[in-house]
């Protein structure tokens, strides 16, 4: 018999991407209690650090199948075991998403059962009464959630409809997930820490001006780690100083404003010249092909560039631009008809070649954009 361990999508598993690894590490006791406190207790200081411990966020689910035992691993985001009244506990779970899931209520439908199943089976048989789970997911975008909020939100809508025509959408056990979103959240001060500030970038992130007031009205000074999470939340830049224990974020936002004007200019000019660049070669190709015309009925290029009403240099730059855009474009053409006249290995995957010619086309295209020229072959 064997064992076999198999861990969920990358998604799901403890190895994840750098924004949810750098929630997790700021969500401390504090951070969490707030959220719990902001999000179900409007505000109200129900949950404290002290009455809080973390709980193992792994969760196993082992079955046997043909033989050998498999054991599937799933891991919560954040969990914790909060003593909300003398004697009375609850387990709160937060869940971070930073893109949109279509299958998010079964996901969180799971991991609520395995936490069920695992206590019964911590009980070792003895008939204890089961600790309530509460799970909330955060969505760290500024738009609106628009996937499905239950698992009946994920059925055919005329599927529903007979059900409940025939009497029957009573019986059909739903599932519905609590949803936290910024976009959707008017009264930012029911948060008492700092995640009230993260929270509002993100919230106002698509919107310069709304941030602006929210600066001027509260004036936030923040610390490292808070501005690091809102540069990652919001793909933001905001340079925290060293030495300084917090960040005025009116005097960043102001810098960071005035930056991306600058940025803004920038590209405009390089577009502005790319696009001359651009006119110019197509100017200059209409000259040839006509100088090239007229030599054949015998006219000079004193004569051509009379006709043209540009002087004679001008028309021999022209002629030499052409003639090096056209060797390196011969240049590329022989390097890649030497590339693909090699044998192809049976176990070589047609797609990949295809793969490969996308990527020389665009390899090609890098090329005359830089006006990179090939040596002779």
């Amino acid at each position: 018999m064997q064992v076999r361990t198999q861990f969920s999508p990358a998604w799901e598993r403890n190895i994840v991407g750098h924004k949810d690894i750098l929630l997790k590490d700021y969500f401390t006791p504090d951070i969490f209690a707030d959220a719990i406190n902001a999000i179900l207790y409007d505000g109200k200081s129900v949950v404290t650090p002290e009455r809080m411990r973390t709980i193992d966020i792994e969760t196993q689910h082992v079955e046997e199948r043909d033989g050998d035992i498999r054991a599937d691993a799933r891991f919560r985001d954040l969990a914790k075991i909060v003593e909300v009244d003398d004697a009375i506990y609850c387990l709160f779970a937060i869940e971070h998403q930073s893109v949109e899931d279509y299958t998010m209520p079964l996901r969180i439908m799971e991991y609520d059962v395995r936490e069920y199943l695992r206590q019964v089976k911590s009980n070792k048989g003895v008939q204890v009464r089961i600790k309530p789970i509460i799970t909330i997911v955060m969505y760290w975008k500024a738009d609106k959630w628009n996937q499905p909020l239950s698992v009946k939100d994920m059925f055919d809508k005329n599927t529903v409809k007979w059900l409940e025509e025939n009497g029957l959408g009573g019986c059909i056990q739903d599932y519905r997930m609590h949803l936290f979103e910024p976009c959707a959240e008017d009264n930012l001060d029911k948060f008492k820490t700092e995640l009230k500030d993260v929270i509002a970038y993100v919230k106002y992130s698509k919107s310069t001006e709304e941030l602006r007031k929210y600066n001027e009205k509260n004036r936030p000074g923040l610390s490292k780690d808070t501005v690091s999470l809102i540069n990652v939340l919001t793909n933001s830049k905001y340079v925290f100083i060293e030495g300084k224990e917090r960040l005025d974020m009116c005097e960043a936002f102001d810098g960071i404003k005035a930056e991306g004007i600058a940025e803004g200019i920038a590209k405009g000019i390089a577009k502005g010249i790319a696009e001359g660049k651009a006119e110019l070669k197509e100017k200059y190709k209409s000259w040839v092909t006509l100088s090239n015309n007229l030599k054949k009925r015998g006219m000079s290029n004193p004569e051509i560039a009379a006709l043209l009403g540009v002087p004679e240099t001008e028309l021999q730059d022209a002629f030499k631009m052409i003639k090096e855009e056209n060797e390196n474009e011969s240049s590329s053409k022989r390097l890649y008809a030497g590339l693909t006249s090699i044998p192809v290995p049976a176990f070589v995957n047609p797609a990949a070649l295809d793969i490969f010619s996308v990527f020389f086309s665009r390899f090609q295209r890098f090329l005359y954009q830089t006006e990179y020229s090939f040596p002779p072959l």
